[in-house]
C-alpha cells in the first residue's frame, strides 16, 4: 500500500513510506507482527492489532519509556 485507506472512519497511512519520507528507519518483525522505527534519540515499537505504541530513547532505557494510546488498533495490511 503506498496511499491511505480509510477504514472506521480512520484513515490508515502506509508507514514503512510515510517514515522514511520522514527520515526514519523502519524494522520489521514478521513472527512477531511488530515494527519499529528509529529517528533521531527515539525508537517507537507498534504491535499489530494493539491501540498502544512505546517510546524509548536511544539508547533503550527500560525506565524512560512511553506509553502512547491510540483509539484504533495498528493494522497490518
Amino acid at each position: 500500500m503506498t496511499s491511505g485507506k480509510l477504514l472506521n472512519n480512520r484513515v490508515l497511512i502506509p508507514l514503512r513510506v510515510v517514515s522514511q519520507h520522514l527520515g526514519a528507519s523502519v524494522g520489521w518483525f514478521q513472527n512477531d507482527k511488530l515494527v519499529s522505527m528509529d529517528h533521531g534519540d527515539s525508537r517507537i515499537f507498534l504491535a499489530a492489532n494493539f491501540k498502544r505504541a512505546l517510546l524509548f530513547p536511544l539508547p533503550i532505557d527500560q525506565n524512560t519509556v512511553k506509553h502512547i494510546e491510540m483509539d484504533a488498533p495498528v493494522q497490518v495490511i
